[in-house]
């Protein structure tokens, strides 16, 4: 098995013992890394949430024939 390290991760190291991730703190850090990735980068940047969203908005729209004619 091979273990990748990222210094520049927002996750918390994976190579602890399994005492320490079945802990709150372990679990917080790593619910804080997730919210980081989807939400961080804020509305006027974009950020991961938002452009799925807008994505699946505009498919959901061509699905249904009510695309943009400004193409």
């Amino acid at each position: 098995m091979k273990i990748y390290t990222n210094s520049n991760s927002a996750f918390p190291s994976q190579v602890v013992p399994d005492a320490e991730k079945a802990t709150f703190e372990y679990g917080s850090q790593v619910a804080s890394a997730i919210e980081t990735e989807w939400f961080g980068a804020g509305r006027t940047n974009g950020n991961r949430y938002l452009t799925s969203f807008n994505n699946f908005h505009h498919l959901r729209l061509y699905a249904r024939g009510e695309q943009s004619v400004q193409k």
